[in-house]
């Protein structure tokens, strides 16, 4: 699978509210990596969503992005 970068799609920005535990280790791995928290962030939902039962039944088995 080959995700999109910047570049090559629309961006938007969102907010979530997470508990500081998950932050604090967000931003241990943001230094170690040398990344932002959004890089991280962005990734991992990259990484979780098209593996996701959850994300397959909402889009009816579509391939959204290749």
């Amino acid at each position: 699978m080959m995700s999109l970068t910047l570049d090559e799609a629309e961006v938007s920005q969102i907010t979530a509210r997470l508990p500081d535990e998950p932050v604090a280790s967000l931003d241990v791995a943001a230094a170690r990596l040398c990344r932002t928290r959004a890089d991280i962030v962005r990734q991992a939902v990259e990484d979780y969503l098209p593996g996701s039962l959850e994300y397959a039944v909402l889009n009816k088995g579509r391939v959204l992005y290749e």
